[in-house]
């Protein structure tokens, strides 16, 4: 054990001595900062300039709290930021301008167009929206709404496959990526180079590649910070992978480092495609089991269905790397490999779907805000973190106050205690309102599932977070009257009945004990 937890060290070390120098510009940054204020407070020693010097850093404050209040932010966002811009009249002012996700007129404009213009979006077919109506008009309205922000269409001829259990979906990863002939599209929050999960798919992958298979691979930076090296993506190019890092961790203070990419996939020949809450790396695999038992899903889609997907990802990689292959991604569209699968599998009706920062419309809250309206008789929702705002909630809370049965099942083990602790803040208004809060005692629940009345599902790497919300590249998959549905709302009573009901007692116990701390973590809630 001693050997093991030595080696554990010397790995880490490895990896964080060369980002070492990265991380002592970044505090040199901030130390040059705290220099710069000393010298204006030494400077305004003299009367005059004093005031001058006050009045001005008011009337900065003042508009900058104006701008806050105005802007189209959430309004958690904005209190967090008025609080700060008003505790530390300099520091706040510096830290809005480096840190904080704002995005005006032209950059929205600017980022709109470089990410929603990339490529053509082919509508859903009239026929299949028409049997929606028919068979589920209250999915019919949230397919609309998916395909109306982002040009995500509703698919029919699809079938989902869904895993309760990341270790059950392993094998058949690796035995999809095998069948591989053409291309295989992979992008992954974390990464874990050295552990078995990550290891084995990418020994696959490499294999794909010397046979001439078109293997990309996208992963973010922050991430997989703690596990893949610097420059990693070289490491995949000298495999043959064609590998590319999400916004690199800068020396130089940069906004962009708050929009990480989220998402989940590994689209194989645009027939099949794997997504879901995991990561590569063992501890989703329970190899590894930091936080006791690890629960998470996957979900594999085959059909149109993954069209959609390969756009995502192409549009992922011409907006962020290669503007220069936008006229080269033809190919890899609407399905062209489908009949080495057998054709078009049938299902229920199927809609991946991605969700990104720029555009402002915040496709995953509007997706549980539209399931929580339309539930008549029963909303499950699973997520490791409830970090909700006022709409969110109000939206759970009602839904329980019509009668709808309202279940939440989030971790017993956290990952992060504060989050934790903030997530266990959000339950009294839930539970006075009647609604179901369970803690899976097991360990930690990485799932991210909604499921409507036992016919509308969404299933991804969305938490109910802000970060998840409003800053990150986030992906799922819609899906209504899908035989996967069922193995969902199975996979949800095996997890409750594993979990401890929370009670409104339970919890007033809790907040007594908490209630400052609870108090202060809402308050950074947006930074967490």
């Amino acid at each position: 054990m001693r050997r093991k937890r030595k080696h554990k060290k010397t790995h880490l070390l490895r990896l964080l001595l060369p980002k070492l120098p990265l991380f002592l510009l970044i505090l040199a940054q901030f130390l040059g900062f705290l220099f710069l204020f000393i010298w204006i407070a030494r400077i305004s020693a003299t009367a005059n300039l004093g005031y001058a010097l006050i009045l001005l850093l008011f009337v900065s404050d003042l508009a900058c709290c104006l701008y806050i209040f105005t802007s189209k932010s959430a309004s958690p966002f904005k209190l967090t930021w008025i609080l700060i811009v008003v505790g530390l009249p300099i520091a706040g002012l510096v830290m809005y301008f480096f840190f904080a996700n704002k995005m005006t007129k032209w950059t929205a404009k600017k980022s709109k167009a470089r990410w929603g213009n990339v490529l053509e979006r082919k509508p859903s077919d009239p026929k299949v929206i028409l049997e929606l109506e028919r068979a589920n008009p209250d999915a019919s309205g949230i397919a609309k709404l998916i395909e109306t922000a982002h040009g995500d269409r509703i698919c029919l001829n699809s079938d989902a496959k869904y895993f309760a259990r990341v270790e059950d979906a392993w094998p058949i990863i690796l035995d999809e990526i095998k069948k591989a002939k053409h291309f295989i599209f992979v992008e992954f929050f974390i990464i874990h180079p050295g552990s078995e999960f990550y290891d084995t798919v990418l020994t696959e992958l490499q294999k794909k590649a010397a046979e001439g298979v078109d293997v990309r691979f996208i992963y973010d930076d922050f991430g997989s910070l703690r596990h893949a090296p610097m420059l990693y993506w070289r490491e995949l190019k000298a495999r043959g992978i064609k590998g590319e890092c999400f916004y690199p961790i800068r020396p130089l203070i940069d906004v962009r480092m708050n929009n990480r990419d989220h998402r989940k996939i590994l689209d194989i020949d645009g027939h099949t495609c794997f997504t879901g809450g995991f990561n590569l790396s063992d501890e989703y695999v329970n190899i590894e089991k930091p936080f006791g038992k690890w629960k998470d899903n996957v979900i594999m889609v085959r059909g149109e269905a993954v069209d959609n997907f390969t756009r995502m990802f192409l549009e992922n990689w011409v907006s962020s790397f290669h503007p220069d292959e936008k006229d080269t991604v033809d190919e890899y569209l609407n399905s062209p490999y489908i009949d080495e699968i057998g054709g078009f599998p049938k299902g229920g009706f199927i809609q991946p779907y991605g969700d990104i920062p720029f555009d402002g419309f915040n496709m995953g809250e509007k997706i549980y805000l539209a399931m929580a309206g339309d539930a008549k008789k029963s909303f499950d929702v699973v997520t490791p973190y409830l970090i909700l705002d006022e709409v969110t909630e109000n939206a759970l809370i009602c839904a329980s106050e019509r009668g709808v049965k309202v279940r939440i099942l989030v971790p017993k083990i956290p990952d992060k205690r504060a989050v934790f602790n903030l997530t266990r803040s959000y339950y009294e208004k839930l539970l006075e309102a009647g609604a179901e809060i369970y803690e899976f005692t097991p360990g930690f629940v990485h799932e991210k599932m909604a499921i409507c009345d036992g016919r509308m599902a969404s299933v991804g790497s969305i938490n109910l977070d802000y970060r998840a919300l409003y800053l990150d590249l986030q992906n799922g998959v819609f899906l209504a009257d899908d035989p996967s549905i069922d193995d969902m709302s199975s996979d949800f009573e095996r997890a409750i009945s594993k979990s401890d009901r929370i009670t409104i007692e339970t919890f007033r116990r809790w907040k007594n004990r908490n209630r400052f701390y609870w108090a202060l973590l809402r308050v950074i809630s947006p930074m967490l």
